[in-house]
């Protein structure tokens, strides 16, 4: 019996993507409606062991939706995303095709697939027959080269910098400010499995140590989901070349409260000429309870630190602010609480 090839955490339009580009032209007698199968039917219905079934999202429809917006709005770099990823599959009908087919492909667009792709372990026999001994294993190798590593990384600070570098939907002259406690939510609800977040496409799985990031980068640029990451991991080593200040002893609301009033509010209020929000102590409460003192934004201001412990890394903070403020600032009252 064939070997079968593991294809987890590909997104599954790449895959058919990338096996078409390889495949061979279907002969005339090939019905391209027809689904293809080499496994029995596995029952689809939601396993009551799964506590997350409930939150699942039709994820492939989603996407779709979403780039057939895409294809039909002005988005904000003034270009428009079409709908095929190569000069010629149309990725929009692929994508059709593949759900209504739940991804048992027999060709597609004129070319012969013959593969089963609705699970992550894929028997390439009938693909192979036709394309090549072991072409379904080589294209499946060459899509994972493609993946990047994410290992090591925040994945909240991974999903608002990617965030960060989306293009919104709508060409707009404001970007409404990132709210960190309800995307942390919904990283926690989805299982970093991010598809349309705050109102941009992040439309990746970071669920795991390695991320294909095709629709990502096609929405964004060719390798800007790897930008992104570069962009962390430099930011991190030089997070962990500054030492950390201690706030041991301090009451850490008392220190948010001085952090805040210290550090600069988003650039939403000024452009959209909104007054900055005042400080409200009770709702300031309630998110250090929800975030475990972690911050990057609070009511409008920049925060990004972790006060969480008895030390914190100043770099974040200062970043926004200026070297060497967060330690004024906890300099600052200690020097109240003694007077």
């Amino acid at each position: 019996m064939t070997e079968k090839v593991f294809i987890g955490g590909l997104d599954r339009l790449h895959v058919v993507h990338n096996l078409w580009t390889r495949s061979t032209i279907a002969s005339p007698e090939y019905d391209e409606e027809e689904p293809w199968t080499l496994i029995e039917e596995v029952d689809s219905s939601p396993s009551s062991d799964d506590p997350y079934e409930n939150v699942k999202r039709p994820y492939e429809q989603v996407v779709r939706c979403i780039l057939r917006k895409l294809a039909a709005v002005d988005i904000a770099s003034d270009e428009c995303i079409t709908g095929s990823a190569s000069p010629e599959l149309n990725v929009l009908e692929a994508r059709d095709q593949c759900e209504n087919s739940q991804f048992k492909l027999g060709t597609l667009q004129g070319r012969v697939m013959r593969c089963d792709l609705s699970e992550e372990w894929v028997d390439p026999t009938g693909y192979d027959e036709h394309n090549g001994p072991g072409a379904f294993a080589e294209v499946v190798a060459g899509t994972m080269q493609e993946k990047v590593s994410i290992k090591g990384l925040d994945k909240y600070e991974l999903a608002h910098a990617l965030w960060e570098r989306s293009r919104p939907i709508l060409k707009v002259n404001v970007e409404l400010p990132y709210d960190a406690v309800v995307a942390r939510r919904l990283c926690d609800k989805h299982r970093f499995n991010l598809v349309y977040f705050q109102g941009k496409v992040i439309n990746c799985d970071l669920s795991r140590e390695s991320v294909d990031c095709w629709v990502y980068d096609s929405i964004n640029g060719r390798g800007a989901f790897a930008q992104v990451v570069e962009c962390m991991q430099r930011g991190r080593l030089i997070e962990e070349s500054v030492e950390d200040v201690s706030i041991h002893g301090l009451d850490k609301h008392e220190l948010v409260r001085a952090l805040w009033m210290r550090s600069n509010p988003s650039r939403f209020y000024a452009m959209c000429g909104v007054p900055v929000p005042e400080f409200d102590d009770e709702a300031a409460r309630a998110d250090s309870k929800g975030l475990n003192f972690n911050f990057r934004f609070l009511q409008g201001r920049i925060m990004k630190c972790d006060l969480s412990g008895d030390t914190a890394s100043p770099w974040g903070y200062d970043r926004y602010t200026e070297k060497g403020v967060f330690a004024r600032v906890v300099e600052d009252l200690r020097n109240t609480l003694h007077n």
